[in-house]
């Protein structure tokens, strides 16, 4: 099970090293995911199968738990701009030590804390459920991506 496994990812390293490094888009944010649904345990893999079911009767195309990574920014194409600022955090690096501007309350580090928080809770219902385990998928990917957690400031 792990040699294929390892083959894969070397094979997905190899094919995607070819394209630029200036954004995830779809495929790194599909591979963030592929990685974290690999490492699963059996009965987390089944809920989280159920969760993707219930998020795809909404959105056909979110057919496989990787199909959730990029589906946040899919909404976003879309028009849905209510959750812009949950995609990314400004760490600021600050080397001429400037003044700088107030920490915004809601970044993607409360984002994942509020993904987290609904996946924990039983009150919620499993259609909520399903779209903040897609936000936590995508927000994770986000934040290994460059540029989606620092800001310079000078």
């Amino acid at each position: 099970m792990l040699l294929p496994m390892r083959k894969s990812l070397l094979a997905l390293f190899f094919l995607l090293g070819g394209f630029s490094a200036q954004a995830w888009w779809d495929p790194g944010h599909m591979v963030t995911a592929m990685i974290a649904y690999l490492n699963l345990d059996p009965p987390v893999r089944a809920k989280v199968d159920a969760l993707v079911a219930t998020l795809q009767r909404d959105y056909p195309q979110v057919n496989h738990f990787i199909a959730l990574g990029p589906w946040p920014d899919d909404l976003k194409a879309d028009g849905v701009r209510a959750y812009d600022t949950w995609h990314y955090c400004d760490l600021p690096h600050n080397p001429d030590g400037v003044a700088l501007p107030p920490a915004p309350e809601v970044d993607i580090r409360w984002a994942i804390r509020q993904c987290r928080s609904i996946l924990q809770d039983e009150r919620p219902k499993q259609a909520e459920k399903a779209r903040f385990l897609a936000f936590l998928v995508h927000f994770v990917s986000d934040l290994h991506q460059p540029l989606h957690s620092t800001s310079v400031y000078s």
